[in-house]
């Protein structure tokens, strides 16, 4: 009986450690590594012509009317931190470093449901390792919000399939050319 006892005392300290710190010593260490090398490699082709874009919402132009680019969400996100935070390019560098370590974390949960604790760590490195830029990172964190998502609504969670679908909607505003 004793025994038993300890048994269900550990597998609950081990389901604590799996369901909460685990989840929150990936996102920390995640969001470290990435705020870390933000400040690195400006690319003014590429990652100019988003916060160009952003400048011009700001100013009061409308993507698609007033000129032309890539899909309005990435505009309309970088404008709105810049509104809040100041027009400096860190800020969303590190908008998309704290997205990008909240995506990882979702790419363990959801693989959690689904694999070993091995398994599930060994995705969620390699989703945070994947080759990938700050400003082209919002493709792979809507896949990853939309694949926890889909495992939530699988393990009935009716809520969860409100929530892809809006999920969906926004990631299209950042890549049309997906939808």
């Amino acid at each position: 009986m004793n025994q038993k006892k300890q048994t269900n005392q550990s597998s609950e300290s081990t389901k604590t450690y799996e369901v909460i710190f685990m989840p929150l010593g990936i996102f920390f260490l995640s969001a470290f590594y990435l705020l870390y090398f933000c400040k690195y490699n400006f690319k003014i082709a590429d990652e100019g012509i988003p916060l160009n874009g952003a400048l011009r919402i700001l100013r009061g132009e409308t993507p698609w009317v007033d000129f032309y680019g890539y899909a309005p969400g990435r505009y309309m996100f970088y404008s709105q931190l810049f509104e809040w935070f100041g027009e400096d390019l860190m800020v969303p560098r590190r908008a998309i470093a704290l997205l990008t370590a909240v995506a990882t974390t979702l790419v363990f949960i959801a693989c959690r449901y689904v694999m070993s604790v091995t398994f599930a760590l060994t995705a969620a490195l390699l989703f945070l390792a994947a080759p990938g830029v700050y400003y082209g990172r919002y493709t792979a964190i809507f896949f990853s919000i939309a694949a926890y998502l889909a495992v939530c609504y699988l393990r009935e969670n009716k809520f969860a399939s409100f929530l892809l679908g809006f999920v969906a909607g926004i990631a299209y505003l950042f890549r049309t050319d997906l939808g």
